[in-house]
């Protein structure tokens, strides 16, 4: 069982050969997978969502992933000469991990279906997952042992009497969890290889083990048809959740730690809900309404968590020219100027009464630019944070909607490189969809610029400022003359919504986020594809050097090359869907803001892209 990054997902193998995806929220199945010749042991999602490992007694491992909205067998990778017990993806998402009755434990790389390391144990493995810095590897085996591996030679932890069943890293990586034949769960410290804690309270084997999000907990299903919860801190059994009428195979806590799932011999798949009360701050039960899904689609009655309160989105971000400031737009109607050097929020800049959409600074910053969805573009001075001026807004009256420049939901501003111009696009409450062009210095609309069909949702300037870039609703992208005004071209292709549009550094290309990414090459018309990860791109930008474009995605950011589309770095992070990305001016650090409410910025250095994640790209603030 595993659940998606989003926790809306859940996917499940069977004993009838089958990959199974289903709804949470309806649980329906919605998507079978049909591939492997024998029964699936083992599921795991990508770290974006885009992808689902799985692994078989058929003795191979596959990868199955989004295409064109559809879901497809990827690939199939063959060198384990017996069942395939155990699969992972790496963090990165770039590698994967498998266990096998073979005694082996092989990582495959994810683009080539290369084997790139084979480590030999002296019985099967069953267990296998790799650490959230993806340096290390741990490992479950029948001769009663954990190891954790970094290279050829690994720690083993000594303490189980029986098969070891399954092992789970901590979110910090500093502890393990193993779940054994011998009915126990166990807690290990990495560093020392000691067990530091041990959990007794099964009557039977411990077949599977999963630490929440937050480390406090840890959920063990066993043979004995129970899923127990246990307080990490002190030892204790928090609660037995009781509702199977088989053995647990498999246990899974959801990405925000709310839910359980668990897939039994029973054929049935449940979802266990976290509830409130006053101490402790979480209590698990289990209602009438248990939440349960058969494998052939009675409905899952999902309960909504009442406390779970969403956080104020964070809709965009961008750096100033030097790279020593931040300016942030957000959900709670504030634009926000932060010091990358601290950290701290050095000025709050309030005044708009609808969340901000899109916010710029000016080419010389001193002034910084926000849209809203209170259809205003507002200038602000950056030194003393005072307004200095409103561009548009919109009015209704008795003879309707009145233009003359005012608009609605304001979805995003850039000014212009020498700073004179701001380009907004909006959806217009004259239903014209434009981009609009004002002068900052005197505040006025110059020009409107008619054409598209559908919302603007993204505006950008070329590096010499004679053309405007806009994409949108409609699933084009159009390039205006910032002179004439007129419609230059229109760039087709995009099968949805386009987001996101930016101009290269050279003015050569654009880049356009959608469902996929593509890099248009202005001059010859060549598009460089970048198929999609399961996710609407709702944000790209070009590296200052033109080399790499970063991509926002559900969770965190990918980093693409841009000559050949292939994406060489998974930064991972945010809890939900990150709504903006920009390149530091020097190309050094990035910076990204989402729908967790959180900024993030990551220092990838002068070459980030040609080492691991984990060695050079690292989050250096979070606000």
């Amino acid at each position: 069982m595993s659940f998606s990054p989003d926790g809306q997902w859940i996917a499940s193998g069977s004993e009838d050969k089958t990959v199974k995806i289903w709804s949470v929220e309806s649980g329906e199945c919605v998507t079978t997978f049909n591939g492997h010749s024998d029964w699936v042991t083992s599921v795991s999602f990508s770290p974006d969502g885009a992808s689902i490992v799985s692994g078989s007694a058929d003795d191979t491992v596959k990868v199955w992933s989004v295409e064109s909205g559809k879901w497809k067998m990827k690939s199939s990778f063959k060198g384990h000469s017996a069942t395939v017990e155990s699969v992972s993806f790496s963090p990165d998402g770039a590698s994967i991990v498998s266990g096998s009755w073979d005694d082996t434990v092989r990582v495959w790389d994810v683009e080539s279906g290369e084997c790139v390391e084979n480590l030999k144990h002296p019985k099967p493995v069953k267990s296998v997952s790799f650490s959230p810095d993806g340096t290390s590897i741990v490992s479950g085996c029948w001769d009663n042992m954990v190891r954790v591996w970094e290279g050829k030679v690994p720690k083993e932890f000594e303490g189980h009497s029986w098969f070891v069943n399954s092992v789970s890293f901590s979110r910090d990586g500093t502890r393990v969890a193993s779940g054994s034949q011998d009915k126990t769960v166990k807690l290990w410290n990495v560093k020392t290889s000691q067990c530091v804690k041990e959990f007794e309270g099964h009557s039977q084997a411990v077949n599977s083990v999963s630490f929440s999000p937050d480390g406090t907990r840890i959920a063990s299903g066993s043979l004995d048809k129970t899923v127990k919860l246990w307080n990490v801190e002190s030892g204790e059994c928090v609660t037995t959740l009781e509702g199977h009428s088989g053995g647990v195979n498999s246990v899974s806590f959801s990405p925000d730690g709310l839910s359980i799932v668990s897939g039994s011999a029973d054929d049935t798949v449940k979802v266990w809900l976290g509830r409130v009360s006053e101490n402790p701050p979480l209590r698990w039960d289990v209602p009438e309404r248990i939440a349960k899904a058969k494998l052939l689609g009675d409905e899952i009655d999902r309960d909504v968590a009442p406390w779970h309160k969403k956080p104020i989105w964070v809709n965009s971000v961008s750096f100033s020219p030097d790279g020593k400031f931040i300016v942030s737009g957000s959900y709670d109607n504030t634009v926000k100027v932060w010091s990358v050097e601290s950290g701290e929020c050095v000025t709050t800049l309030e005044g708009h009464s609808d969340w901000v959409r899109s916010v710029s600074f000016s080419p010389d910053g001193t002034l910084v630019a926000s849209g809203s969805k209170d259809g205003r573009v507002k200038l602000w001075s950056v030194e003393t944070g005072k307004l200095v001026r409103t561009l548009g807004g919109y009015i209704y009256d008795d003879d309707g909607y009145r233009d003359d420049g005012y608009m609605y939901d304001v979805n995003s501003v850039s000014f212009s490189p020498d700073g004179q111009w701001i380009a907004s696009g909006s959806n217009d409450a004259t239903l014209e969809y434009t981009v609009k062009l004002w002068s900052v210095e005197t505040g006025k609309l110059v020009r409107k610029l008619v054409g598209h069909s559908q919302a603007v949702n993204s505006v950008s300037f070329s590096p010499d400022g004679t053309l405007v870039a806009s994409g949108s609703k409609d699933k084009t992208v159009r390039l205006w003359n910032v002179e004439t005004g007129i419609l230059v071209k229109t760039l087709e292709g995009h099968s949805s919504n386009v987001k996101s549009v930016s101009f290269s550094p050279d003015g050569k290309s654009i880049v356009s986020g959608s469902w996929d990414v593509r890099v248009w090459d202005l001059k010859t018309g060549k598009v460089v594809i970048i198929n999609g990860w399961g996710w609407i791109v709702r944000s790209v930008s070009f590296s200052p050097d033109g080399q790499w474009l970063a991509c926002s995605m559900y969770m965190g950011v990918k980093i693409c090359n841009v000559d050949t589309g292939k994406s060489v770095t998974w930064l991972p992070g945010h809890s939900d869907m990150v709504n903006s990305v920009s390149f530091s001016p020097d190309g050094k650090s990035i910076v990204s803001g989402g729908e967790d409410g959180r900024i993030q910025i990551w220092v990838v250095g002068n070459n980030p892209l040609g080492a691991t994640v984990n060695e050079t790209v690292v989050p250096k603030l979070k606000f």
